[in-house]
């Protein structure tokens, strides 16, 4: 019976080369021949039927004729030949046959990718008033930069995450003392540990409230104490990010009373402009400095706009990145 085979690309044996094209057997090609092809090059030989698919099957023309042979001194030549063109690389090797591997998809640019694309290895602080989404956005950072491959330490000194969250961090660790001056010297010696660790991210939420909680109740000594304590931590972070990677400050704003004039003085904060973070001038150790602000708040789904406060590129009150928290969790939209 006539069978027709297809060779999907050139194959030269011997001094003949076989064209890509369709082949009528025994007509165009010997039985042998094409047997042989079938199993020894199935990667690129393919039975089309047993009978002429069209009556003007056209045949590539053949470089020369087809040398005539005994079957069996054909059939070692052919296999001679295979092993031949096997050794120099031209045919690969006759292996089990594995389903091919789906092409790794390309991984999408995170959170920390975007932040250190646009500051390099430096020191970001992140700051507002209570319920402007600061721990949020601070937690999807870090749990997407660790799903993409990141090593990621979490300092949590408010525990104003969602009841569960702080289970999708490898690193996640609670931070409290009795006061602000040994919560705060608890947390340089911790960062200070973290530089010789194998990290590329550092997160501490939030550097600000336990100070800013029990302002009332330190005297000038105590407050001048913790800015300074304050300020080392900035420094231990900073220096972590130059050495690591990123390390993100989560803070608060000073008081309101900054704009209020007391005792005849004139207000530190003038009406109108933003309230700067908590923590005196240290917090010019940040490269970047954001400001959270709510632009939305609902039950389905809240946005909040970033704006410079401290910026290389750009002005106070850019506004540098939107987010919204929804039921499927945080979703970033860059204005860079």
């Amino acid at each position: 019976m006539e069978r027709v085979i297809e060779l999907k690309q050139d194959i030269p044996i011997r001094n003949k080369v076989w064209k890509a094209g369709r082949y009528r057997v025994p007509n165009d090609m010997s039985s042998l021949l094409a047997d042989w092809l079938l199993k020894a090059r199935s990667d690129i030989t393919e039975l089309v039927s047993a009978e002429p698919s069209k009556p003007d099957l056209e045949v590539p023309p053949e470089v020369e004729p087809e040398p005539k042979a005994d079957p069996k001194e054909y059939m070692q030549q052919a296999m001679d030949e295979a092993q031949k063109f096997k050794a120099s690389g031209s045919i690969p090797e006759k292996t089990e046959e594995k389903p091919a591997k789906e092409a790794s998809p390309t991984r999408q640019k995170t959170a920390f990718d975007k932040l250190q694309e646009l500051v390099g290895s430096h020191l970001i602080e992140i700051y507002s008033d209570a319920g402007n989404g600061k721990s949020r956005l601070a937690h999807h950072i870090a749990t997407e930069a660790e799903r993409s491959g990141k090593k990621v330490l979490y300092l949590d000194t408010e525990k104003s995450l969602p009841v569960g969250y702080e289970k999708q961090l490898k690193n996640y660790e609670i931070h409290t003392a009795k006061t602000a001056i040994e919560l705060l010297k608890q947390l340089i010696s911790r960062v200070r540990r973290a530089r010789d660790e194998d990290l590329n991210l550092i997160v501490v939420d939030s550097i600000g409230l336990p100070v800013l909680a029990a302002l009332p109740e330190m005297d000038m000594r105590e407050r001048g104490d913790a800015f300074q304590l304050m300020a080392s931590l900035r420094f231990q972070m900073m220096g972590f990010a130059f050495e690591h990677g990123l390390a993100i400050a989560i803070n608060q704003p000073v008081s309101e009373l900054s704009r209020v004039s007391i005792r005849g003085k004139a207000p530190k904060v003038a009406e109108g402009e933003p309230l700067p973070p908590s923590g005196g001038k240290s917090e010019f150790m940040a490269k970047l400095i954001l400001r959270s602000e709510a632009v939305q708040k609902a039950p389905k789904q809240s946005i909040f706009k970033l704006v410079v406060y401290k910026a290389r590129e750009h002005g106070q009150e850019y506004e540098f990145a939107r987010f919204s928290i929804d039921d499927k969790g945080v979703s970033i939209e860059w204005k860079n």
